[in-house]
């Protein structure tokens, strides 16, 4: 599964291409709004990093948030966005991971939050490529993704930083 799951990464990752390559996808301004929101979540970490004197990694995760909102939010028509998003949100994840992994305990917990994470990652590819028609399924999971992955992110950082 794992190893599944990291092919299946590199091969956008580093093309840019869309998870809905090649098929017409008509967006609301609710689905836009909805999912810029979410993208929009990725400055939480931002801040948490920020607190815990780790500026780079703040910074890093806030060029994530606005490369998040291009790709996923408005959609802009250019690849290199889309690998900018997916190589900047890899860093920060992989960081966050190295950071926070203090202890064998802790070290289990960042396992189970990057795991958990990434299972709505997961779900929202696996929509786009077999039921590309459901946008509310793919918006869902895929709006979860930023939206828990900040959250846990957080939750899991601050517990690791714990005195």
């Amino acid at each position: 599964m794992v190893k599944n799951f990291i092919i299946s990464h590199l091969k956008p990752l580093l093309s840019g291409k869309s998870h809905h390559e090649g098929r017409k996808i008509i967006r609301s301004t609710n689905e836009i709004c909805l999912m810029s929101i979410s993208c929009f979540f990725y400055f939480i970490p931002a801040w948490f990093w920020f607190l815990y004197q780790y500026q780079i990694l703040s910074s890093l995760f806030c060029c994530t948030a606005i490369f998040s909102f291009l790709a996923d939010g408005v959609r802009v028509p250019f690849a290199f966005i889309r690998v900018l998003d997916r190589c900047f949100g890899t860093i920060c994840l992989i960081s966050s991971a190295v950071i926070n992994s203090k202890s064998l305990f802790l070290f289990s917990l960042v396992l189970f939050t990057c795991a958990s994470s990434l299972w709505w990652l997961g779900q929202s590819r696996k929509v786009a490529q077999t039921n590309p028609n459901n946008r509310t399924a793919y918006l869902f999971y895929h709006g979860v993704w930023h939206v828990y992955g900040s959250l846990a992110l957080c939750f899991t950082t601050y517990i690791c930083h714990l005195p």
